[in-house]
Parts: C-alpha cells; structure tokens; sequence
C-alpha cells in the first residue's frame, strides 16, 4: 500500500502489466474469449462455492444470507448457475478450435 493514500499501487501496477500484454497479442477475439474463459470460471466457483456453504457445518448454525429457489439445503438456481458456467466455459474452449 502507498503510505499517504493507502492505494494498492503494487496489484495496479501488476494489472498494467498484465493489460499491456494482453494489448500486445493484437488479436482482439483472443483477447475476448481468455475473458470468457475467466468469467465464467469464476461465475462456477461462486455458484460452486454457495453450494458447498450450505453443507458445511460451521456455516449452517449461521446463515448470513438468503438464496430463491431452494429445495431443503439444496439451492436449484446455484447448481443451474454452476452448469450453465460450466457449458459456456466449454462452448468458449471449443471455438477456439
């Protein structure tokens, strides 16, 4: 952190880094799809991550938040979320090739 503005100047300097390569590749669509690549990995970790709290025993005694659509402990719209991340990771994969 910088000492008078407590700003992460060491991640942005990284991110510029990072962006300034991505910028190097030149290929626009390859730059889209590695984007892809990364939200929807993401998005399946959370939705992944939901489901995993609510079986887990030191999570259960205190719920702090609320998900629609479930079915007991079991959240429908965390496991479709999680499968719909998981087929458009692969669809990106896919037209790649």
């Amino acid at each position: 952190m910088h000492e008078k503005r407590q700003t992460p100047f060491i991640a942005v300097l990284v991110v510029l880094g990072l962006s300034l390569l991505f910028a190097l590749i030149g290929d626009l669509a390859l730059v889209a799809n590695i984007t892809n690549l990364f939200v929807f990995f993401t998005f399946a970790l959370v939705n992944l991550s939901l489901l995993v709290l609510r079986y887990d025993s030191s999570f259960s005694k205190k719920k702090g938040f609320r998900c629609p659509g479930n079915i007991g402990n079991f959240s429908v719209v965390s496991l479709l979320g999680l499968l719909s991340s998981v087929l458009l990771f692969f669809f990106v994969i896919a037209s790649f090739f």
